[in-house]
C-alpha cells in the first residue's frame, strides 16, 4: 500500500481518465490490466500495486519538502488538514470530483472541456471556508 499518496492517485485518475490514456509505461500497463474491472476492483489493484509504491516513494524523496515530518500525522493536525489532493475531470458531459476520502465519484454539474477549468474554480471556491487560502490548483491541459 502507498501511504500519503492522494496526489499521486489524483494524477493517476487524471491521466487514466483521458479520452486516449497513455499506452506506455506503468500507467499504460495498469489501465490495460484493469480495463474490465469495476471501480472497486481497480481501487484494490491500485492499493496493492508494488510498482506504483516504489515510483511514488522514490519521487517523494526527490522533492524539497521534508517528507519525514509529515509521516504519522493523524487526528486533525495541521499537516493532515493541508495535505490532501482531489482530481476534477470532465467525463460524459459532467464535472466529476474524484476524492479518495469519499465513497465514489461525485458529479457536480454539466460542463465541457472548454469550460472545465472555469467550472472547477467555482466548485472549489464554493467549498472553501471564507478567507481560507490554503489551496493549490494544477491544470493538466493540451493547450497552454
Amino acid at each position: 500500500m502507498v501511504l500519503a499518496a492522494c496526489g499521486t492517485v489524483g494524477l493517476v485518475h487524471a491521466f487514466a481518465n483521458l479520452s486516449s490514456p497513455q499506452s506506455e509505461g506503468w500507467l499504460g500497463t495498469f489501465v490495460a490490466n484493469t480495463s474490465g474491472q469495476s471501480p472497486l476492483e481497480r481501487a484494490g489493484a491500485l492499493e496493492t500495486d508494488e510498482g506504483l509504491a516504489i515510483v511514488h516513494n522514490d519521487s517523494a524523496m526527490q522533492g524539497d519538502t521534508n517528507v519525514a515530518q509529515f509521516q504519522g500525522a493523524q487526528g486533525g493536525g495541521a499537516y493532515t488538514d493541508i495535505l490532501h489532493f482531489v482530481c476534477y475531470v470532465h467525463h460524459q458531459g459532467g464535472l466529476f470530483e474524484l476524492d479518495g476520502l469519499k465513497q465514489g465519484p461525485k458529479r457536480h454539474q454539466d460542463t465541457s472541456p472548454e469550460k472545465l477549468l472555469e467550472d472547477v474554480v467555482k466548485v472549489v471556491q464554493a467549498s472553501m471556508p471564507e478567507g481560507d487560502l490554503r489551496i493549490n490548483l494544477m491544470a493538466l491541459s493540451t493547450k497552454p
